[in-house]
């Protein structure tokens, strides 16, 4: 396994954002396995994730494509000004980056949008975010600053992606790069979690034989 997804796996593990057993998804679907990026609440555990998510970008992303990092609120919004810090720090690149309000402000400087201005000039954004699992939020997104600023959306960054798919057998994360014409990029997918874990035992991990073999069917039911 490549270091970049192992250790993005273990910053998630050590930090109990990513845990096993019987979880309840937003979608209504139960799953053998959630992620909660807000567990990762510490510098350190920030501050790795962000340069694992440069290096991504360093690899795999053209510096010159994306103008601003957004992140959408609320386990985004950390992510953005984390990479952009790190984007600076490693390279020397400045970007810059945004992020939505749940609720519009009606006072002080108002609006959905805070951060990098979006409306000024057209503007090249990547979105950030800590998981896609059906892909309404990232469609909602988009949509958002496409319909209410001048900005453009070039790509959509998660930490992992859950790969299930949707009524037609499309992953969600294909369906958003056809329908929204944007690229979508990930540090881990579901099927590097499951390799993780038969490198490492299940035994080690703390995870039962049966919640093992029921994130393996889960995946393989969504990932076929």
């Amino acid at each position: 396994m490549e270091e970049l997804k192992k250790r993005t796996i273990e910053i998630l593990l050590e930090h109990g954002a990513l845990r096993f057993g019987e979880f309840k998804l937003k979608s209504g679907r139960v799953s053998p396995y959630f992620i909660n990026l807000g567990d990762v609440a510490d510098g350190r555990g920030i501050f790795e994730l962000s340069n694992l998510m440069v290096k991504k970008i360093e690899e795999d992303i053209d510096f010159d494509s994306f103008d601003v990092i957004f992140g959408p609120a609320y386990k985004g919004i950390v992510l953005a000004s984390a990479v952009a810090s790190s984007l600076y720090k490693k390279f020397g690149v400045v970007k810059g980056f945004a992020y939505d309000r749940k609720e519009k402000k009606g006072h002080g400087e108002g609006g959905d949008f805070v951060g990098t201005n979006l409306a000024v000039e057209r503007r090249s954004v990547l979105v950030v975010d800590d998981v896609i699992t059906d892909g309404k939020t990232k469609i909602d997104i988009i949509s958002r600053i496409e319909g209410e600023t001048k900005a453009e959306v070039f790509g959509i960054f998660v930490i992992v992606d859950r790969m299930e798919r949707d009524d037609e057998e499309k992953m969600y994360s294909e369906t958003i790069k056809e329908s929204c014409g944007v690229q979508f990029f990930s540090l881990v997918t579901v099927l590097d979690i499951i390799d993780y874990i038969g490198n490492v035992g299940i035994e080690k991990l703390g995870i039962s034989n049966d919640v093992f073999i029921e994130l393996s069917m889960f995946a393989s039911c969504n990932n076929k």
